[in-house]
Order: C-alpha cells, then sequence, then structure tokens
C-alpha cells in the first residue's frame, strides 16, 4: 500500500514528474498542466483524475493532504510501473557505481546520465585509468563498474585481470562494437555502444541489479 502523502518523499514525487515530463512533455508548473495530464491519462487509463487532485500532489504537496491510494497507483501504471510501491522500491533501492574511463567528456556524460534518470545509483568515483581504476575499485568497493574498453596502452579487460576474483558487477560501454563477445567471456552484465542509449542503460541496470541479489 502507498504511503501517506505526507511520508512520500520530494525525491519520489519529482522522480514521478520527470518520468510524466519525459512520456508526455507535460512538465507540471502549472494548474493548467494538470488539467491536461487528467486528460491524457484518463485516455490512456480509462481512470479519472481530477486536476486539482493532481494539482494537490504535484504542486502543492502539504503534511495534512489524505492519502490518494488509487491516485497514486493510477499515476504509477500511466508512468510505467505496476503500483506506487514499485516507484518507492525503485527509489530507495541503491546501487553503488564507479565510472572508468580515460575520456573526461564521457565519464561526465555518463555520471549525468545517471543523476538524471537512474538517482538510485548511487556514483561512489570515477577514474582515468586503470591502474587508478583498480585503487577506487578497492577503496570504494562498488557493487557495480561502468568500465571502458581501449584506455591508453591498456584495457579494461586487463582491469578485470588484475582484479582476480571480483565481487561487482562490470558494464562496459565503448565506442567499439568488437570486443563484445569478449566482454560476454567474463561474464559481464552488458555491452553498450556510445553514445548511451538511455533505455538500453536502464535495462542493464536492472540486470545487474538482479545479478547482485541472486549472490545473496
Amino acid at each position: 500500500m502507498p504511503k501517506p502523502l505526507h511520508q512520500i518523499s520530494k525525491r519520489t514525487l519529482a522522480y514521478v514528474r520527470e518520468q510524466i515530463g519525459q512520456k508526455t512533455g507535460i512538465q507540471l508548473n502549472a494548474k493548467a498542466d494538470c488539467q491536461t495530464l487528467s486528460h491524457l491519462i484518463h485516455q490512456e487509463t480509462g481512470h479519472s483524475l481530477s486536476e486539482s487532485t493532481l494539482y494537490r500532489l504535484f504542486l502543492q504537496h502539504k503534511a495534512e493532504i489524505k492519502p490518494y491510494i488509487h491516485t497514486l497507483d493510477v499515476i504509477a501504471s500511466f508512468c510505467g510501473f505496476s503500483r506506487w510501491v514499485d516507484i518507492e522500491n525503485k527509489m530507495t533501492t541503491t546501487l553503488t557505481a564507479v565510472i572508468i574511463d580515460d575520456e573526461k567528456p564521457a565519464r561526465e556524460n555518463l555520471s549525468a546520465i545517471l543523476q538524471s534518470y537512474y538517482p538510485e545509483v548511487t556514483l561512489l568515483g570515477m577514474a582515468a585509468s586503470v591502474t587508478r581504476g583498480i585503487e577506487l575499485i578497492r577503496e570504494k568497493r562498488p557493487q557495480l563498474v561502468f568500465l571502458d574498453i581501449e584506455m591508453g596502452r591498456n584495457t579494461g579487460f586487463d582491469l578485470v585481470r588484475k582484479m582476480g576474483k571480483v565481487s561487482f558487477e562490470t558494464i562496459f560501454i565503448t565506442a567499439y562494437r568488437e570486443y563484445a563477445v569478449d566482454a560476454f567471456r567474463i561474464n559481464a552484465v552488458d555491452y553498450l555502444l556510445k553514445p548511451i542509449d538511455i533505455d538500453q542503460l536502464g535495462e542493464a541496470l536492472e540486470r545487474a541489479k538482479t545479478r547482485l541479489t541472486n549472490r545473496h
């Protein structure tokens, strides 16, 4: 069952607003936006949510407002989730990660994507070389490593070999197609090509979570 509205974190509401924005282009800045969203939800789900209810949820967020359990589940469905509690679980399930890539723009781009689209990923640090990457992994002990392939004289595969037995999952992100077979031979979660496809990244993150859960 969803939490009362006053217990829903602003972070969760911000995430839902972001999902609505991506799906519809509606930014929910005014009551007129809530009216438009109300019509769209009715068209897509068959459920009626008044503009005033949506306004109170997204633009007022006052502690004394009663919980809208039905409203929350309908909105969750509209955003592609089965129930509102699935969104809450997503927002509270953290995945610690590091980025290892010798190109600064690539590191910053991936970091920005994670912050904007996958806030459940907590970035512990970034490194620009295999040597520093190994040090970072040993220091931070992340659950997930985003790893480039070609980094100067070394490769991401060198890093994995030098680490020996690994306790993290690996997602390779590279501009080169030809290393995919090698990546899956070392049991990588996924092999993503630059520029990063946001949906493919999300699917890779879900697989990483599943693997980590199955370890325990």
